[in-house]
């Protein structure tokens, strides 16, 4: 009998100690779970940021590829605007826009007059945009083609070289500027996540 109740004692003793440690296997489980998850999450959150990181970076090139492009094709060719006033052939504005006529692409400056389109870049509640007018001299309603360029921009700058940096096109007291191009402009874009982006843009038809 009392070989019995040791045995029974034993017994009681082995289930106690295993179910101990299946406790403590579970803790374990628990914990390397909750750490694989963790560093899931992150990886996937890091995965996402630097994604969005390289579409963003994907539609600033593109933004600054076609400014580059449009100002590098700028011609000397004043318009007429919507009151039958001239205009210069490439004019800043205080509002940080840029208006120009430049060169449709692919084709040759001296094919004719229509084949130029005049492009304006306007920001507008921290939004680049692009308008561009197939008509160079503009009646009132004349219609004109906008996108959207580049988002989340703070502030643009542009400089223009002629013997020197100058803040605004045409220059003040040279009646010339007005029918001229500056040899080369200078573009500065700040963005609202701290970036700033500049490019320096030689213009290849001064004529």
């Amino acid at each position: 009998m009392k070989r019995e109740t040791k045995s029974l004692k034993a017994s009681s003793s082995q289930r106690a100690f295993t179910l101990l440690e299946l406790i403590v296997a579970l803790a374990i489980f628990s914990i390397l779970s909750v750490s694989a998850y963790t560093g899931l999450r992150n990886f996937i959150v890091a995965e996402e940021v630097l994604a969005n990181r390289e579409d963003e970076f994907a539609r600033l090139q593109t933004a600054i590829n076609l400014i580059e492009l449009d100002i590098k094709n700028a011609v000397a060719r004043r318009i007429r605007d919507e009151l039958g006033d001239r205009v210069a052939a490439m004019r800043s504005f205080e509002n940080q826009g840029l208006e120009f006529t430049r060169q449709r692409p692919g084709i040759p400056i001296e094919f004719s007059l229509v084949d130029m389109v005049r492009v304006d870049y306007v920001l507008a509640d921290n939004v680049l945009l692009r308008r561009a007018w197939d008509a160079l001299d503009r009646v009132p309603q004349t219609d004109y083609a906008e996108r959207e360029i580049l988002a989340g921009v703070e502030s643009l700058s542009w400089q223009f070289y002629q013997g020197g940096w100058q803040n605004y096109w045409p220059r003040a007291n040279d009646p010339l500027s007005q029918s001229r191009l500056p040899r080369a402009v200078k573009l500065v874009v700040d963005l609202e996540d701290g970036r700033s982006v500049e490019r320096v843009i030689l213009i290849e038809n001064q004529g």
